[in-house]
């Protein structure tokens, strides 16, 4: 079966899962973009380009869920949805330079969690999902190892973050 086959099918059988992981991470992820708004107008933690990439995110992922019964079977569909899979983690990665390292684990678990979605509820293939994987996982360590502040901190997660996707992965290529 091409893979085109198996990811209709798949997608098909699952519509209603995909459904649910995406109101799912659209409402987690509205509520992070509300913290955010929140620590930015109240002590200017944050920043404002940061707050304005998560609303365009946000808007992505919701016309994806108006439009997902119309969308899905488009051969284009599995790039758009890694990609904006790739550019949540990649806004979040961002918060890095502009967060204090005791929220780094905050990050880490909004990273943590879009690597969820992306292996267990977005319904992309394999190859999708080990190209979102490393290019979040690449994303990841430029960031945090730019900033050289508290660096065993920042290994220790990111060695987390590379053990909890590779765990992720293998229980996608298991179950492709």
């Amino acid at each position: 079966m091409s893979q085109h086959k198996y990811r209709m099918s798949y997608t098909k059988r699952d519509i209603k899962s995909l459904i649910y992981g995406l109101v799912m991470t659209i409402s987690i992820y509205s509520i992070m973009t509300i913290i955010a708004i929140i620590g930015y107008s109240m002590s200017d933690v944050g920043n404002p380009v940061q707050i304005s990439l998560r609303f365009i995110y946000l808007t992505m992922m919701v016309c994806t869920l108006i439009l997902l019964k119309r969308i899905y079977y488009f051969s284009m569909f599995p790039w758009a949805l890694m990609m904006i899979y790739i550019m949540t983690n990649f806004i979040n990665s961002l918060a890095l330079y502009t967060l204090e390292e005791t929220f780094i684990y905050i990050i880490v678990l909004e990273i943590m969690y879009t690597n969820v979605v992306i292996n267990h509820i977005s319904g992309l293939m394999f190859g999708f999902i080990l190209t979102a994987s490393v290019a979040n996982i690449t994303n990841w360590i430029c960031s945090a190892l730019k900033n050289t502040d508290s660096l065993s901190l920042r290994l220790e997660a990111t060695f987390f973050l590379i053990f909890y996707m590779s765990i992720n992965a293998a229980a996608s290529y298991v179950r492709e």
